[in-house]
């Protein structure tokens, strides 16, 4: 016969829509349905149990009813041959209670709900339930508390189903307090449940609890799955990577994968795009739980050890990819690390990419340590990933990590870390041009690192404010700022802070009118990235010397130069670099006569600057790529390119001159 489970989470409404589905069909089974809840999330029945009532309900003496579970099936199979049946086995634990419930009549059929999918089932069709949507989950409020109340204050009712994670449970459960209260405006409701420790006191009524209902499947793990669970919720981050687990428990990636995915089969935790994340009523459980532990040290030690991973991860990370942002020194927080060589380097073989599909997830945990106290870790971990928030132009968490990492900075008084986040911030700043407020950044983590004696941070922050006040034109103070962090390299024998200094000597040059200072110095500082193999030093320090070269008309050394920028850029992921530098390919063939090859890098041009939101590379490329146009005669599309009033308000410039 055919059989359908249904499989969801605690809450998602499987009982209610296998008897709604009961009902429409009860005409095509003409003797019947038969219907039991297997307590799976309890006590399961025995299925020899269930056999004798199913059996009873079909007309069987009792006295003749076999006292083998094996002769019971058999005896169902039989009384059910030549029926039309509908059974209904709810609640199922599974396939071992199941497969003798199953009658071997084509013509009925057998409806399952389950809160693990059953895959062991042969031939079942599976029915996965989630959480509803939000226009569902305000449909159901409609139907408990009337439409005239849900229009009248449907801001209020979102408010709620949000606040309910879109659970069917918890919004049955809701609609139920506010049809019981009529009285009440929905905006007590929302506002009862914003506080999250208190959600789980709120949203019960009658016989239905959320709570409860989760502490039925709680109670089916072993005790180390519960740990895990507990732990999870504890950390309180919305999404976590696969290699949670080992670092929460301390246990090998494999172990921890394998207890994660049964939490998952368990349906507390749902596998989400390369991570994990709990639903935020049970992540809410989870943390009840462990705060009845009793040891507030355990989530602390749990979140150490999970920051630990990404540090070492980070680590790993910001020494593969090609320079850039340099971090100045790795910081001393814990690293947790039980990958073997092979497992680290299967995770990051593409750092970028590894980067990409783990950004929200490091920014998360940033952030919650922070907020936990762990400031070493925090800090850390924010400075690390400045390379790759730079590289890949993500300027917004850039902000929200280092920002978050600084207050837990200050309120711990933590110098050190005060110091070399401001100057992570200040660097932020450079990139979107805001020269006062990266110089302010600069000048008091300087005064931080000058305090503390830290050298190499005195060498950063000036090299950095080199920079800004050679982008404000301030010559003089730009040149005495790069004196001092190259008399620092070189003390210390940084050779590649030599070669940022040098770049930075060299664009201060270029911008004084010193053509012949400039292309030495960028020379010095390519051959010194060239050697380090820093392929982002490259990329940039090749297209500043090709502006020079350009300029005194070597226009074949600059276009190899610039083609060599170009495919650094690519080869790093580095988008802006890469507008840039066919930026500037589009206007060296504009200007040696190479129209059509000018058009085509200067239209991609547009799209890189457009797509990193740089609006005066996007400006500067719209105008070359009118007057290529123009050259070419197509005067219509030089015409469209030209006018450009909506890009007043995003100008930005590189601050890598």
């Amino acid at each position: 016969p055919p059989v359908v489970v249904v499989s969801g989470a605690v809450g998602s409404g499987k009982t209610t829509l296998a008897l709604r589905v009961a009902h429409l069909v009860r005409d095509r089974f003409g003797d019947g349905q038969l219907f039991v809840d297997l307590r799976g999330g309890g006590e399961p029945h025995d299925p020899s149990t269930v056999l004798g009532r199913f059996l009873h309900a079909l007309g069987e003496d009792p006295r003749a009813v076999p006292a083998d579970t094996d002769e019971r099936a058999a005896l169902f199979r039989a009384r059910t041959a030549g029926r039309r049946l509908l059974v209904v086995l709810d609640n199922a634990a599974g396939e071992n209670q199941l497969r003798p419930l199953l009658p071997a009549e084509p013509g009925c059929a057998v409806l399952v709900t389950a809160r693990r999918r059953l895959t062991a089932l042969p031939g079942a069709h599976h029915v996965d339930l989630g959480v509803f949507g939000a226009d569902e989950a305000v449909d159901l409020l409609r139907h408990a508390i009337g439409a005239d109340r849900v229009a009248a204050e449907h801001a209020d009712c979102v408010r709620v189903a949000e606040r309910c994670g879109y659970l069917p449970l918890a919004i049955r459960i809701a609609g139920a307090r506010l049809a019981a209260r009529p009285h009440w405006p929905v905006a007590k409701l929302a506002g009862q449940l914003a506080d999250e420790r208190a959600r789980l006191d709120v949203l019960r009524t009658g016989d239905l609890a959320v709570r409860s209902s989760l502490a039925t499947s709680y109670h089916e793990l072993d005790p180390t799955e519960r740990r895990l669970l507990r732990l999870l919720g504890g950390v309180d981050l919305p999404r976590v990577p696969g290699w949670a687990a080992a670092a929460l428990l301390d246990r090998s990636p494999a172990e921890g994968e394998e207890l994660t995915e049964r939490l998952v089969e368990a349906r507390l935790v749902d596998a989400d795009g390369g991570g994990y994340r709990l639903h935020d009523l049970v992540r809410a459980y989870a943390r009840e739980l462990l705060d009845a532990d009793g040891a507030p040290g355990e989530r602390t030690a749990a979140l150490g050890r999970l920051t630990g991973g990404w540090l070492t991860l980070a680590d790993e990370a910001y020494r593969r990819t090609g320079g850039g942002f340099r971090r100045g020194v790795a910081g001393a927080a814990p690293r947790w690390s039980r990958w073997t060589a092979a497992e680290r380097d299967a995770v990051l073989g593409d750092p970028v990419a590894w980067f990409e599909a783990s950004r929200r997830m490091l920014v998360a945990t940033v952030r919650r340590a922070a907020a936990a106290g762990l400031v070493e870790p925090a800090w850390n971990l924010a400075n690390t990933l400045g390379r790759l928030f730079e590289l890949r132009e993500h300027l917004d968490d850039w902000a929200g990590a280092t920002t978050a990492a600084l207050s837990a900075a200050v309120a711990a008084a933590a110098d050190a870390a005060r110091a070399w986040l401001l100057r992570s911030l200040g660097e932020r700043h450079l990139n979107l041009d805001r020269l006062d407020d990266a110089l302010a950044c600069f000048d008091a983590a300087l005064a931080g690192f000058d305090r503390l004696g830290e050298r190499r941070g005195q060498a950063l922050a000036l090299r950095a404010a080199g920079t800004a006040y050679r982008l404000r034109g301030r010559d003089a103070e730009a040149m005495a700022a790069l004196s001092r962090a190259k008399a620092i390299t070189v003390e210390l024998g940084d050779r590649a802070g030599q070669a940022q200094v040098l770049f930075g000597v060299g664009a201060a040059h270029r911008v004084a009118g010193r053509p012949g200072p400039a292309e030495a110095a960028f020379r010095q500082a390519l051959a010194i990235f060239g050697e380090l193999g820093d392929r982002f030093g490259e990329a940039y320090t090749s297209t500043s010397l090709a502006l020079v070269l350009g300029g005194r008309g070597a226009d074949a050394d600059a276009e190899a130069l610039l083609g060599r920028a170009l495919g650094l850029c690519r080869e790093l992921g580095y988008r802006r670099g890469e507008a840039i530098s066919l930026g500037h390919l589009g206007e060296l063939h504009l200007r040696t006569g190479a129209h059509e090859r000018a058009v085509a890098e200067l239209t991609e041009a547009v799209a890189g600057a457009r797509e990193v939101g740089d609006g005066i590379g996007e400006l500067i490329a719209l105008r070359r790529l009118g007057a290529a146009y123009l050259a070419l005669g197509r005067l219509p599309a030089a015409g469209s390119t030209l006018p450009l009033p909506e890009c007043g308000p995003v100008l930005r410039p590189s601050g890598r001159g």
